[in-house]
């Protein structure tokens, strides 16, 4: 890296909420990677490029809450794309479904019919002293 880019990726720790978007030239996209990796999961990754290998590269490599390749906000009109971090930047995610799954508890439930429950009679304790020998054999 550049004394430049040394100098601006020192204030790249923190999380930006406004309109600033720090822009880095590498010239080794495995630097890039690496980079990325030894420092907190982003809200977003943002990747400009048209080169198949490294778009790909990015997509298994950096762990993000959103990818975006080409583009910093249209992400935000497709409902069916959730939003939302991991890690540090965020737990769950919003946007169209997504908010309602996030806020909504999928409940589980177990119904079972006590018709046949005498049936089930080898399933409960005190088990009498029959049971216990016919278990034996």
């Amino acid at each position: 890296r550049t004394r430049r880019q040394k100098h601006l990726s020192s204030g790249i720790n923190a999380e930006y909420g406004g309109p600033i978007l720090p822009v880095l030239q590498y010239e080794d996209l495995n630097t890039v990677v690496k980079d990325l990796r030894a420092k907190e999961k982003p809200l977003v990754t943002y990747l400009f490029s048209n080169n198949a290998k490294h778009i790909d590269l990015i997509k298994k490599r950096i762990s993000s809450g959103t990818l975006n390749i080409n583009d910093t906000l249209m992400h935000m009109m497709v409902h069916t794309l959730p939003f939302g971090g991991v890690g540090n930047s965020g737990i769950g995610a919003y946007h169209g479904k997504a908010t309602f799954d996030t806020f909504s508890h999928a409940k589980s439930v177990l119904h079972r019919p006590i018709e046949m429950e005498s049936v089930n009679n080898l399933r409960y304790p005190p088990y009498d002293a029959e049971w216990k020998q016919n278990l034996m054999y």
